[in-house]
């Protein structure tokens, strides 16, 4: 791969705090120059679908003209923001079930890449084809990847996986970042708050409870401490914030 995810132990990269590190801390991983220079396949992208991107972000003309240095209006349909093809895949509002297309070019020889599928938790991951074929150097294809929620994973916030094309030489890996939804949820209206107190030291961490009381203190004497909090369209957060 020319990106990896484990330190130079072997052993999964760690945050700031030392704590196990997600694809939120690292992306898709730590560079492997040596094999970027031969990763087989790529994921090409021009500056075209980079504004069609933030045309589906709801930016307008005159926002968009700071990016293309003129005015631009957007098209009237616009593309979806999860099909940018882009190696990583996120569905950060998925309800049921989705599917996003991702295209690849080959740059290395000729050659067949399989898929092999590590599923977030709580999602079923397919994809199709399960196998494409390049004649050539420069050929493209297109595969399309459908993601489905299962009961477990509603309403627990980002799950990671991932999806590897591999012709037996090259590794080529695309991060699965899924957060996963009930119809009857409004996912614009809630947010996910991660947050940490470092061990040692005088860090306090402090945010308005959900009825507007006193302040949640949580001071980090000798204490390490790691919170996700999910935060409700109802909640009344109006301050979160660290000092020392």
């Amino acid at each position: 791969m020319a990106a990896r995810t484990r330190d130079n132990t072997r052993t999964p990269m760690k945050d700031a705090n030392r704590e196990k590190a997600i694809p939120f801390d690292y992306g898709a991983g730590h560079v492997r120059p040596n094999r970027a220079m031969d990763p087989g396949l790529v994921y090409d992208i021009t500056v075209t679908d980079y504004v069609h991107f933030l045309c589906s972000r709801g930016y307008n003309a005159s926002s968009m003209a700071h990016f293309v240095g003129k005015r631009y209006a957007c098209p009237s349909k616009t593309m979806r923001a999860e099909d940018l093809n882009y190696p990583s895949i996120a569905v950060p509002n998925l309800q049921k079930s989705f599917t996003v297309a991702r295209t690849v070019r080959n740059v290395g020889t000729p050659g067949k890449y399989n898929v092999t599928i590590k599923a977030p938790f709580g999602i079923d991951v397919s994809v199709k084809p399960q196998t494409l074929e390049f004649a050539k150097v420069g050929e493209e294809k297109t595969f399309r990847v459908r993601l489905r929620s299962r009961s477990e994973s509603v309403g627990v916030g980002y799950v990671f996986g991932g999806l590897t094309w591999t012709d037996g030489k090259h590794y080529v890996r695309s991060p699965l970042v899924v957060n996963a939804w009930e119809k009857n949820l409004n996912p614009e209206a809630a947010t996910n708050v991660f947050c940490s107190v470092l061990e040692g030291g005088n860090d306090v961490m402090a945010m308005l409870s959900e009825h507007d009381e006193d302040l949640i203190i949580t001071e980090s004497s000798q204490l390490k401490i790691r919170a996700t909090f999910h935060i409700p369209d109802d909640f009344d957060l109006r301050l979160l914030f660290r000092f020392k």
